[in-house]
């Protein structure tokens, strides 16, 4: 027979309402394009607070409303019919995964030190300051190679945490407990350089005139304030990263 788990309880929605204004002019070989885009969000995050030594489920609920303004301005200088230069600055937003923000919080006080695993609904989400440079050759027969240029500047980057020893945790205030969760660190950045090459095989014989060649090389540097005046990668991040096909 099938039980139900209050552990796994989550009901979580968020609203997001948006408007954009853009306008875009030209100057001879030069195209310009900038606008602003603002969000208001509005989320509720539902889940249940187990105690695994007692059995006890306490249901959390947590709300969160913010309204952010995101600008981009971007520039595309056609200094011919195949060698084209881009320039763009902009912003953007990444929310907290349901399972970081969650209210979920499960404890375990079998151990000497209680192990608390929650999510944080005090998230703020990701947000970021970007600017891109790019240089495009297009090849005969709809071709490509590009180099890019990248930097972005984040606040509030999402990271998971560990901590031992925490005293400030809700219910246990002033007991030391281990407590694995989320937050959001002092400040964060990646930069970087993109490579990108794109290639119909016209040349070949007869069939074999469909096949193409395809592949992209991306190096990044990033870097994040763990704890101030402590500087780390950020997780899940990968200095190189590459891709390579052939199409048809």
């Amino acid at each position: 027979a099938l039980t139900a788990d209050p552990s796994t309880y989550e009901h979580d929605n968020e609203n997001v309402y948006a408007g954009y204004v853009q306008y875009s002019t030209s100057f001879g070989k030069l195209d310009v394009v900038g606008g602003v885009r603002i969000e208001q969000t509005d989320g509720t995050y539902r889940a249940n607070s187990i105690d695994n030594t007692t059995g006890v489920v306490t249901p959390n609920i947590d709300k969160h409303s913010y309204t952010n303004f995101f600008p981009d301005l971007s520039f595309k200088y056609a200094y011919s019919d195949a060698l084209q230069f881009r320039l763009a600055f902009s912003t953007a937003i990444a929310r907290p995964g349901f399972q970081q923000i969650t209210a979920a919080r499960s404890i375990d006080t079998y151990n000497a030190t209680p192990r608390i695993t929650q999510g944080n609904p005090d998230l703020k989400p990701t947000t970021g300051r970007n600017v891109d440079l790019m240089a495009a050759y297009y090849l005969p027969h709809g071709g490509i190679a590009s180099i890019g240029l990248f930097y972005k500047a984040f606040s509030n980057y999402i990271i998971p945490t560990q901590a031992s020893n925490v005293t400030n945790v809700g219910g246990f205030v002033g007991q030391k407990v281990d407590l694995t969760s989320f937050s959001n660190v002092g400040s964060a950045h990646a930069q970087g350089v993109e490579l990108n090459y794109s290639q119909q095989l016209d040349s070949l014989p007869g069939l074999m005139s469909g096949l193409g060649v395809e592949g992209n090389l991306t190096y990044v540097e990033s870097s994040g304030e763990i704890r101030p005046g402590e500087k780390h990668t950020l997780p899940q991040t990968s200095p190189f990263n590459y891709n390579a096909g052939v199409f048809y």
